[in-house]
């Protein structure tokens, strides 16, 4: 992933595809996407999320299955300048979009034997299309990269 003087991302040929995905959903109510809100939720209104979430994914989905080992970037747009905890709004759309990517044939699986790592950013303010966008990118081989806890600290 490369950045423009606007700041705006540009694809490069490792990443496979690029999904949009919603800060909320409108249902009864505007339900936001985030940690503190699902741990709120009974259990049926949780599944009920998940699948509007998931069924609004799918319509994104690319045919292809993705082949080999992956990393994923997710960029939130908030629509306004207040203050948010990123990891607590991404790390919930991370989930629900894996689960999707799997669920549709696209992705084997979610650990991270297919997934080498996920990455979160904060985009640009879009008062007209809060969104979080998803890429996926090729991880190849020699791209590999295994950390150790004595390597970051030693």
């Amino acid at each position: 992933m490369s950045f423009t003087t606007t700041g705006m991302m540009t694809l490069t040929s490792d990443y496979i595809c690029k999904f949009e995905l919603p800060l909320f959903l409108e249902m009864k109510k505007r339900i936001h996407i985030n940690l503190n809100n699902y741990h709120t939720w009974h259990r049926f209104e949780r599944n009920k999320v998940k699948q509007r979430y998931q069924n609004l994914l799918m319509h994104q989905m690319p045919k292809e299955v993705i082949q080999g080992r992956v990393s994923l970037v997710f960029v939130m747009h908030r629509g306004d300048k207040r203050k948010v905890d990123r990891a607590n709004v991404l790390c919930l759309h991370e989930k629900f979009a894996s689960d999707a990517l799997v669920k549709a044939g696209v992705l084997e699986d979610d650990n991270d034997q297919f997934i080498e790592s996920t990455h979160y950013y904060t985009g640009e303010i879009d008062k007209h299309n809060p969104r979080v966008d998803l890429f996926i990118r090729r991880v190849h081989e020699h791209q590999n990269c295994k950390v150790s806890s004595t390597h970051l600290c030693g």
